[in-house]
């Protein structure tokens, strides 16, 4: 994920799961925002539209910020 994806995830699940709030907060429009989760999804396998893969994407990200999570690939 990049580093914006990665924003993007966290002020969606901070703004429960709510896209209009995060393209008014971010400057961005909604499909833009909607564009980037799509992405995370295809990347990650984890759907961010999905509140229960959502919570683990962001302990994903919150555990690799704080350096519990090694970048290797599977």
């Amino acid at each position: 994920m990049t580093t914006l994806q990665k924003e993007l995830v966290i002020e969606y699940a901070n703004s429960d799961m709510n896209m209009h709030e995060v393209a008014r907060k971010k400057y961005r429009s909604r499909g833009n925002i909607y564009y980037h989760l799509s992405k995370v999804h295809e990347e990650t396998g984890l759907n961010p539209l999905d509140k229960e893969q959502l919570k683990k994407l962001v302990q994903l990200i919150k555990e690799e910020k704080n350096g519990k999570v090694s970048r290797t690939n599977n």
